[in-house]
């Protein structure tokens, strides 16, 4: 309840404007969706929409190394099957933040 004034969720088209100057950005299960041209494009309206101070926070599933099994592996196919979207590496994701305009500060796995 005491949230209810500072956040807000409001619905959109990230390929056309993001909301200005907000504090912080939640991007949760969203890249893996697209082919890089297209995430560039998500990331290039975010940063755009962001003031100074601003945080973009990424919530994505990490493909894991070889002979490792994780979950994200068997979501790559389905998500290059469904969008032509791909589950990546940590290396992968901080590439393509980086070309978009990100520094990642830090990884927190979440299993």
């Amino acid at each position: 309840a005491r949230l209810g004034t500072r956040v807000s969720v409001q619905g959109g088209d990230f390929f056309t404007a993001i909301p200005r100057d907000h504090d912080l950005y939640l991007m949760k299960f969203i890249l893996h969706d697209w082919e890089d041209p297209k995430a560039l494009a998500i990331l290039a309206n975010t940063r755009a929409a962001m003031g100074p101070g601003a945080t973009l926070l990424v919530l994505e599933d990490l493909v894991c190394g070889p002979n490792i099994p994780c979950n994200a592996k068997l979501g790559d196919v389905t998500m290059l099957a469904r969008t032509g979207g791909r589950n990546m590496t940590e290396a992968e994701y901080r590439d393509l933040l980086r070309r978009g305009g990100f520094t990642v500060q830090r990884v927190i796995p979440a299993t």
